[in-house]
């Protein structure tokens, strides 16, 4: 009976732990907020800014833009992923107006040029 009994307090709280995310594994809301950052969805959006920083070697381009309304950014000073053509097209100082796709804070440029 004894032994019953101790198996039966391990037994239920194995199963609370589990259920607080607790024993190890996942919680379904963890698991679930982890599958929605996986699938994300990307969101085009586009700005006006000035390059600050062209990292050849890190292969980004760092604007400080205005407001994305598309996004609900705040103005703000960030880095975004861009390739040796998009980098070699700006230099600091200059005024651009660009085109990235948005995945959270993640950008990747698909257009960046001179602000008209």
């Amino acid at each position: 009976m004894k032994t019953q009994t101790t198996f039966l307090i391990a037994a239920l709280l194995t199963a609370s732990l589990q259920q607080t995310g607790n024993a190890g594994s996942p919680s379904p809301a963890r698991d679930q907020t982890m599958q929605m950052e996986t699938h994300a969805v990307a969101t085009k959006a586009s700005a006006t800014g000035t390059v600050k920083v062209v990292d050849g070697a890190g292969g980004k381009i760092t604007i400080s833009h205005g407001p994305v309304a598309a996004l609900n950014w705040p103005a703000m000073t960030m880095a975004f992923k861009a390739t040796q053509a998009q980098m070699a097209a700006v230099h600091v100082g200059q005024k651009v107006d660009f085109e990235f796709l948005s995945k959270g804070m993640d950008g990747t440029l698909t257009r960046i040029g001179p602000a008209k």
